[in-house]
């Protein structure tokens, strides 16, 4: 995996300065877990399970909706140049 470097700015948010494709390797493929979790209810195995599952990994690893605005926050935001990218 290699290592990956942050830098602090605040108390809960960190400045990625090395290891952004690894990151984002990673959360894509939590991605793919979930959307084949969400066709596996779709087809009917193990429904309420599943969904479940689809939805505390991605609470845990991506990021969830805040309850007030109903916004997406998502854990990782790429530079300027990707992240609208990414988040499509």
């Amino acid at each position: 995996m290699g290592s990956v470097v942050l830098q602090p700015k605040d108390d809960r948010t960190f400045l990625l300065v090395d290891g952004q494709q690894r990151l984002t390797t990673l959360s894509l493929m939590a991605l793919a877990v979930v959307q084949h979790l969400h066709q596996m209810a779709e087809h009917g195995n193990e429904t309420a399970e599943n969904l479940e599952r689809a939805d505390l990994l991605q609470a845990q690893f991506l990021g969830e909706k805040d309850p007030a605005s109903l916004i997406h926050t998502w854990k990782l935001r790429l530079n300027r140049h990707c992240n609208e990218f990414y988040l499509s």
